[in-house]
């Protein structure tokens, strides 16, 4: 951020789970003052990962925090839709903030999970965009992103600055190693698994391969009784089969599932962001202990924000897509997409 000469783009890879959504979510904290927006790519709104549409919400964020932009851009007719998204972003973000004087402070925009608006998709997408005009934008201008390390993204972004998170690094596998046995030692987790801690302990880490969030999905679940100790043998690798076992725990009667908590994560898997729980109550039309039970039932699948009534509730992008996957007597479906589970190893 501090250096005038440096890449305008910069790209954080890795795999699910490994902590890049946190990362920019610890960089929008950190540098809240100088965050213009942040924009979320998820599959479960296609409208978010269309180039034009992540052209004018950047158009939006830079009109309501920047001074000055909006009389930039004034006679350049922004409505009027341009030839690609990537002329867009040049006439209307690039050309106007390069004419502009240096604002007191650099300014930061963040794009999380661009591999979202990237695989699968035909023509132009927004990591063409970024990649053709990111690196003209004025230095104090930067963008921060995540992606999986798909090979068609590396591909492209090799020009733009980019770190790689390993899950498998020595430091990150001591890091999810105390974490699990320093959970462990908790007294509501060591009730569960007793003296078969350490193999717990063992099987979890092999099973996380240095995967945080596999590491703690896994602890939340035992804790919370969805799992067992013994059902950790019937476990594989990958946040896919995780969800997809816990779906086969928790919802064993599929009709009763589509009635009671498919509405629920349908509206959490669309949402632009975490729903407040007022707001849920009014989209599902449940009653407030009934929503409150099941989303206890739903609590392994879900990310809650805050406390009380002031919860805020989201789904992971891979559980969204194995809930609207659910069919009647066949349980969830998993997306090949995800990558192939590795064998299960040893069992505790």
């Amino acid at each position: 951020m501090s250096d005038p000469d440096g890449k305008r783009a910069f790209v954080i890879v890795g795999e699910m789970g490994v902590g890049k959504s946190a990362i920019a979510a610890h960089f929008s904290q950190i540098f809240r003052d100088k965050v213009l927006g942040i924009h979320f790519c998820t599959s479960s709104n296609t409208r978010t990962l269309q180039p034009y549409v992540f052209v004018n919400s950047l158009i939006s964020k830079l009109a309501a925090r920047l001074n000055g932009y909006s009389k930039a851009i004034a006679d350049k007719r922004p409505e009027d839709r341009r030839d690609s998204a990537s002329d867009a972003f040049r006439e209307l973000i690039v050309d106007p903030t390069r004419g502009m004087p240096p604002p007191p402070q650099p300014w930061l925009i963040i794009i999380d999970s661009l591999d979202e608006a990237e695989i699968g998709r035909s023509g132009e997408t927004i990591l063409d965009v970024l990649v053709n005009q990111a690196e003209d934008l004025p230095g104090w201008l930067r963008i921060l992103t995540t992606t999986r390390p798909e090979e068609a993204i590396l591909r492209k972004i090799r020009q733009l600055n980019s770190f790689e998170l390993n899950a498998e690094r020595p430091e990150n596998l001591a890091d999810v190693a105390d974490y699990v046995a320093q959970r462990l030692r908790q007294p509501a987790l060591a009730v569960v698994v007793r003296e078969k801690a350490p193999a717990v302990a063992t099987r979890i880490l092999h099973l996380a391969a240095g995967n945080y969030l596999y590491a703690q999905s896994t602890l939340e679940a035992l804790e919370d009784g969805t799992f067992s100790v013994a059902d950790l043998g019937r476990l594989s690798h990958g946040m896919a089969d995780f969800y997809g076992k816990v779906f086969d725990k928790k919802f064993p009667d599929t009709d009763a599932y589509a009635r009671d908590f498919l509405p629920i994560l349908k509206a959490l898997a669309v949402a632009m962001g975490p729903l407040p729980l007022d707001l849920l109550r009014r989209i599902t039309g449940v009653e407030p202990e009934s929503l409150q039970r099941r989303l206890r039932m739903l609590k392994p699948v879900l990310k809650a924000h805050g406390f009380g009534d002031a919860s805020r509730f989201a789904v992971p992008q891979i559980s969204a897509g194995l809930a609207s996957r659910f069919r009647k007597g066949r349980g969830p479906l998993v997306r090949t997409t995800v990558g192939p589970c590795r064998s299960s190893g040893p069992a505790v």
